[in-house]
């Protein structure tokens, strides 16, 4: 499975909140593990990598997430999305 990292971009720094269109407001603390979570509760083996920034240069990346016991699989989907990517050369 492939997700974003966080359904927000990097933080700028010192930023302790993120504040969404509507105005309402959400700790970075909060959105950053939102989708960590989903594979760290389950145990399923998961790597993040960068895939670009936003139009004010802050990073965002994608979390790869793999089956159980699917490591060196993962690892292996993992380099081809880096060449992609263009993550690292």
């Amino acid at each position: 499975m492939i997700t974003p990292i966080a359904p927000v971009s990097a933080p700028p720094y010192g930023m302790a909140t993120h504040t969404w269109p509507d105005g309402t407001t959400d700790d970075y603390d909060h959105l950053l593990g939102h989708f960590a979570n989903m594979a760290n509760i389950t145990g399923f083996p998961s790597i993040t990598l960068p895939a670009g920034a936003d139009e004010l240069g802050l990073a965002f990346g994608l979390q790869v997430i793999g089956r159980q016991g699917g490591d060196f699989r993962l690892l292996a989907m993992t380099r081809e999305l880096e060449a992609i990517l263009g993550a690292h050369p």
